[in-house]
């Protein structure tokens, strides 16, 4: 399964503009930057940078801009957790499936604001390590959380209803 990864989730989460995008120039590299950036704004650039990685299938690369970002203390709590989950979900892609659930865990913990896909996200990693009652209660609390959301609804149906 592919996820989603919005970059400008962060800074809306964090109340500030989106970052912008596009730009493959490091913070320390722009002549047009007078000052050193923040330790949020350089968070907020790894994210990009990483979302960037992910979507060209760089899921290693991903990885390790987020881990990054997740050892950064000056973060606020909502923006670590975007990361966490962003990089549980490269994990994921790397079949880091334990690696993977840790992250999602630790993104709950934080109050990740959609939990529909944690729920769902960590159900497929249990799904991938064969723990099928655990990835059968996570398909059920993301269907919980979420009715509505089609990406649920699809893999409860595939996981629960076999033909």
């Amino acid at each position: 399964m592919r996820w989603i990864l919005v970059p400008a989730i962060a800074a809306l989460l964090a109340g500030g503009p989106p970052a912008a995008h596009g730009s493959s120039v490091p913070p320390g590299d722009d002549p047009t930057i007078n000052q050193p950036l923040t330790a949020m704004e350089l968070a907020e650039w790894r994210i990009d940078r990483a979302v960037d990685r992910y979507g060209n299938g760089e899921f290693a690369a991903a990885d390790r801009l987020l881990d990054q970002v997740v050892e950064v203390p000056e973060i606020p709590d909502l923006l670590r957790a975007l990361a966490l989950f962003n990089r549980g979900a490269a994990r994921l892609q790397l079949a880091r499936y334990s690696e993977a659930i840790l992250d999602f865990d630790a993104a709950e913990a934080l109050s990740f604001p959609r939990p529909a896909q944690i729920h769902l996200a960590r159900g497929i990693a249990w799904e991938n390590l064969r723990m099928l009652d655990r990835a059968a209660a996570n398909y059920v609390d993301a269907l919980s959380a979420d009715p509505t959301d089609p990406s649920v609804r699809a893999k409860v149906r595939a996981f629960f209803y076999k033909p």
